[in-house]
């Protein structure tokens, strides 16, 4: 979606350009990003690059298991290893979820999940000259999430839901004496990366493929005046749109 449209809607929650997009202009993109050590990466308009790849296991538990009713604990380990310069290390993360599941009827179940990450982010430094984004090693993301599943007769899954994401920060706490753009930056990297996402999936016994919509949950505090008054940056996007598919291997689960 265009900058004007993302700032047409700032606007109408009376947050006029809280990011700076007028000031630089709409439709742009440079990124330029430099460490304390001199290490530089720069992005324009039509560069690709890949992220890592993410590889995981996971052992579930059924701690509750009834016609009606299931409930789940699962715990996983996972390593993302870069496959371009524009990122720096591979890292390590555990997890742990909670997952409360209800049939409602013989095709529909609705669900209740929470959990959490704790990853570290420099593992094994695989491009040296990638510049370090993050000044915090240790990283956590918490969630809680809700969504209805739909399962066909041929026991493709269909599923729509809402999360909410809170995240560590990139930056370490400290004032900063950039203005301008740069400071719009570090405020935001500074601050927690807090998130709500409405996601829709397809899964099937080997794939999930899943598109979510992602607000900056400071930003949607505003428009459904469920949260505070207190609005700032946040180092995730304020709009955004993901896009994921995963491989799936080992025991099939119902």
């Amino acid at each position: 979606m265009g900058d004007e449209f993302i700032e047409d809607f700032h606007t109408l929650i009376g947050r006029d350009d809280p990011f700076g997009r007028r000031e630089l202009g709409f439709d742009r993109s440079v990124v330029s990003i430099k460490d304390c050590d001199g290490n530089e990466m720069n992005l324009k308009p039509g560069d690709v690059y890949l992220l890592p790849i993410r590889i995981g296991g996971t052992y579930y538990k059924d701690l509750i298991e009834t016609a009606k009713h299931r409930m789940t604990i699962n715990v996983g380990t996972h390593l993302a290893i870069p496959l371009s310069s524009a990122s720096r290390s591979a890292s390590g993360a555990i997890s742990v979820n909670l997952i409360n599941t209800i049939k409602l009827t013989d095709n529909v179940d609705w669900t209740l999940g929470m959990g959490g990450a704790y990853a570290y982010q420099d593992l094994v430094t695989v491009y040296e000259s990638a510049p370090r984004v993050m000044e915090n090693d240790w990283f956590n993301d918490t969630y809680l999430t809700t969504g209805f599943t739909y399962t066909k007769g041929n026991g493709v899954k269909y599923r729509v839901g809402m999360s909410m994401h809170a995240k560590s920060r990139f930056l370490k706490e400290g004032k900063y004496d950039e203005t301008g753009v740069d400071q719009h930056a570090r405020r935001a990297l500074a601050r927690p990366n807090d998130y709500i996402e409405v996601f829709i999936n397809r899964e099937t016994k080997n794939w999930v493929v899943q598109l979510g919509f992602r607000e900056d949950y400071r930003m949607a505090s505003r428009l459904f005046e469920v949260f505070n008054d207190n609005h700032g940056g946040s180092n995730a996007e304020d709009v955004g749109v993901n896009f994921n598919v995963v491989r799936k291997f080992g025991k099939k689960r119902r």
